[in-house]
This record gives C-alpha cells, structure tokens and sequence, in this order.
C-alpha cells in the first residue's frame, strides 16, 4: 500500500466520523472505528517502512554494510508488525461485515461499540 492510498484511507475515515455526516451515514459505529484503526496503521506502515527500505538500499549502494544490515532487519520488524496489526484489522473488519450480514437486526445487540474497542485494543 503506497502512501497515497494511506492517506485516502485516512481521509475517508475522517470524513466518516466529520459531525455533519453523523446523521446522514447509514455505516454502523463499530463499522467507523474499525476503518478508522485500519487508516491510523497504516499510515505508519507507510513512512515507517518505505524510508527504511531507501535507507537500505541506498546503504547497499555505496557498500556501507553495517548500516544495510541494520536497516534491513529493522525495516522487517517493522513491516511484519505493522502488517500484521494491518490484516488483523481487516480480519476484525470482515468478521463485523459477516455479522452484519448473518445476525440482520440482532446485530446491533451483538457487537456493540464496547467490545469493538476490546477488540481494537487487543490487535
């Protein structure tokens, strides 16, 4: 995902939660906190990981090995956490959408906007 699409995402996750579209969106409150937690991943994900990645490989160029293996390692911790959060995220996201489609109109007793922010928390 390139910066461009991290910032999309966060755009359109602000203009979810903006005042005025309050009360004209018909997209659920747990919904709207998912997507927002999946923007504010992955806009790390993205200036975190991208200069790492020209670090090394401008390090590898001019053959400064210990800084390219220092990049290199960190910028892999740092993609497969934040990866990881990332499709955690989405998995939490496509669990709410099944149950919006299987419960139908139990599902707002069912996942209430408490235990969506257990599960932010705990990803």
């Amino acid at each position: 995902m390139s910066n461009n699409d991290n910032v999309k995402l966060f755009q359109v996750s602000y203009v979810m939660d903006d005042q005025n579209s309050r009360s004209k969106t018909s997209l659920h409150a747990p919904f709207k906190l998912f997507l927002r937690s999946l923007a504010t991943i992955d806009l790390p994900g993205g200036v975190i990981s991208e200069p790492l990645t020209i670090t090394y490989w401008i390090s590898a160029v001019r053959k400064r090995w210990d800084e390219c293996y220092n990049s290199f390692f960190t910028s892999i911790i740092a993609v497969c956490l934040l990866c990881g959060m990332s499709l955690s995220t989405m998995t939490a996201i496509s669990v709410d959408r099944f149950l919006a489609l299987s419960l139908g109109l139990t599902y707002k007793q069912v996942v209430a906007l408490n235990r969506a922010r257990t599960i932010v928390l705990v990803f």
